[in-house]
């Protein structure tokens, strides 16, 4: 089965690589045998996370993948893999108001032109402020076989953008789980945790695309640093999820907030690129855990329990809190969640309570995208 994926693939954090490692274990479970186009932005750049996580593919399909890389930017090389390749597949991540939706867009509709079948996979909706969006982000809906949207806030958001369309009525958009979660299930499975004396934090620049205001929250993320709780005198290791300049090199803010806090010593910094599988072990190995960017933070829940969350997106439409409120239905969160939009101090008390994950691997794989199988 001849299969391209495109997205934001060429600036991929942990959280892509992570996305499309559970997307490849599903279609190898469904489809057997696959040979992937992968599309992206930058090539040079996925060739090396693609090597990295390749091992891992291999664990999680129990195959080896074959794979090859092409320049989705450049429309002759977006066009000749989707005419050659069986399904299309737009590989996890949000659909928002960035100009790369465009391409989305024009390949989903040549694969409609093709009589291809076509998946959006593992997919956010928004932020989308700019309506000038909207439509685009409507014909790649209408175009796509089957949908499969990660949390119930993302359907509500579409709701409200399909402009009396019927695409919710007599198309497949499924809520489903982020592929991403399929590594850290494995994982959780595989590792057995050693705790170390660290607290992982994973932060990041505040994304201006993400609010609809120039919110600055350095002076805020750098007060959490300075007076984090930390009885134990731990050292805190600052975990980057984004290692390319190109969509923000954390490692690169990282230093610029290392340069304002007051006590430098207690802070280390990753600089060394991780893995997908990497990262999550190093999560699960912490004492605690606070995370920022969205697949941080389900990183840390899945492999340890015992963490906190910084959430930079809109309040109770965003990312971050659909996950929480699709996990957690005791309410464990309440006290370790705080929302930058809403200008909350960073105010943790760190305890050693832990929450668990009420979700099999074997559940996500089997039963959360069967309507593949009819395709």
């Amino acid at each position: 089965m001849k299969i391209t994926i495109i997205g934001w693939y060429g600036t991929e954090t942990i959280g892509d690589r992570a996305i499309l490692s559970g997307i490849i274990t599903v279609l190898s479970h469904i489809y057997g045998d696959i040979h992937v186009k992968l599309g992206s932005l930058f090539p040079f750049f996925s060739e090396r996370t693609v090597h990295e996580d390749y091992e891992l593919w291999e664990k999680l399909s129990g195959k080896k993948i074959k794979i090859e890389l092409f320049d989705s930017k450049i429309p002759k090389e977006l066009n000749l893999s989707v005419k050659n390749s069986d399904i299309l597949v737009m590989g996890g991540g949000p659909l928002m108001h960035i100009q790369e939706m465009h391409m989305i867009d024009y390949a989903f509709k040549r694969a409609k032109k093709f009589n291809k079948k076509t998946i959006i996979f593992g997919c956010g909706i928004g932020p989308i402020f700019n309506k000038n969006y909207h439509k685009v982000l409507i014909s790649i809906l209408k175009n796509a076989d089957v949908s499969f949207i990660r949390d119930n806030q993302s359907v509500s958001t579409l709701e409200k953008i399909k402009k009396g369309t019927d695409l919710l009525n007599h198309k497949q958009v499924i809520v489903s789980h982020d592929p991403a979660i399929i590594p850290c299930l494995y994982c959780k499975e595989k590792h057995i945790a050693k705790k170390e004396d660290f607290i992982a934090v994973n932060l990041r620049k505040f994304p201006g695309s993400y609010s609809k205001s120039n919110h600055s929250i350095d002076k805020l993320l750098i007060d959490f640093l300075n007076n984090i709780p930390n009885q134990n005198e731990l050292k805190i290791k600052l975990i980057p999820m984004h290692y390319f300049a190109a969509g923000n090199d954390d490692r690169e803010y990282f230093y610029h907030l290392l340069n304002k806090i007051e006590n430098k010593s207690k802070v280390e910094i990753q600089n060394v690129p991780l893995n997908v599988e990497q990262t999550l072990k190093l999560f699960a190995n912490a004492e605690y855990n606070v995370g920022m960017r969205y697949h941080s933070v389900l990183f840390q829940t899945v492999m340890n329990g015992n963490n906190y969350i910084i959430d930079y997106t809109e309040p109770k439409k965003g990312k971050i809190s659909g996950f929480i409120s699709s996990i957690d239905k005791n309410n464990f969160y309440t006290d370790r969640y705080i929302n930058l939009q809403q200008n909350q101090d960073i105010d943790f008390k760190f305890s050693e309570e832990k929450f668990t994950i009420d979700i099999s691997l074997n559940d996500v794989i089997e039963n959360s995208y069967f309507e593949l199988n009819h395709l």
